[in-house]
């Protein structure tokens, strides 16, 4: 399990997926969290999250030999402007479909009273601008 000085919970969900820390994430994804969106904006259960994204984790460590997952933070500029949003291997976990009109994405957490309450995905960052083949 995780273990960090930092108590900021958006820090501490990366550094559990980037270690494929399934016991941290299901602690931090706790009973709070109530908005979960999977890849395509399709809106789950916690139970239907966490199944998911611990499927993505393992389909991407097999299909990319990665023993972690590197990850980064940037600005929102569109959905929720000015959010600090994580971005997983350059934008490349999880992995879109291949017909996706974004191939890249970074994740928006949201956070009330220390608690994670919420996940969806973000296509609008400087870093992740230089990825996808069209204008913002």
């Amino acid at each position: 399990m995780i273990t960090s000085e930092s108590s900021d919970p958006i820090h501490l969900l990366a550094i559990a997926i980037s270690k494929y820390d399934v016991k941290s994430i299901k602690r931090l994804i706790g009973s709070k969290c109530k908005n979960l969106e999977t890849v395509g904006n399709i809106k789950v259960s916690r139970n239907e999250y966490l199944h998911w994204l611990v499927k993505q984790m393992f389909s991407y460590r097999t299909e990319s030999a990665n023993q972690t997952i590197t990850y980064m933070t940037d600005i929102c500029n569109g959905c929720q402007v000015g959010r600090t949003v994580v971005i997983f291997d350059e934008g490349r976990f999880p992995k879109q479909e291949s017909n996706a009109l974004f191939k890249y994405t970074a994740w928006n957490i949201e956070v009330e009273e220390g608690f994670i309450t919420g996940i969806s995905f973000c296509h609008s960052t400087e870093k992740l601008r230089t990825h996808d083949d069209y204008a913002f």
